[in-house]
């Protein structure tokens, strides 16, 4: 499985939103509709599944999911 496929099967199963709704282009504010408490939640498990540290900086920019695997990969 690629790391694309794998962040959006992860993302997909974190907010329990089925992952056909899910591609790089989704906002997750928006799209998903995540709260900032409901995103840093999401981010942090993702964080500790990638063995990522972003910064607090970083993870105010993130939008999408590109953006975010942008700082995952």
């Amino acid at each position: 499985m690629s790391f694309q496929s794998r962040l959006m099967y992860l993302i997909a199963w974190l907010t329990k939103v089925p992952t056909q709704k899910i591609a790089y282009s989704t906002d997750l504010r928006q799209d998903l509709e995540l709260d900032d408490t409901d995103l840093a939640l999401m981010i942090f498990k993702l964080e500790n599944y990638f063995e990522k540290e972003l910064t607090e900086e970083q993870i105010s920019n993130v939008n999408t999911v590109h953006d975010l695997g942008r700082l995952l990969s």
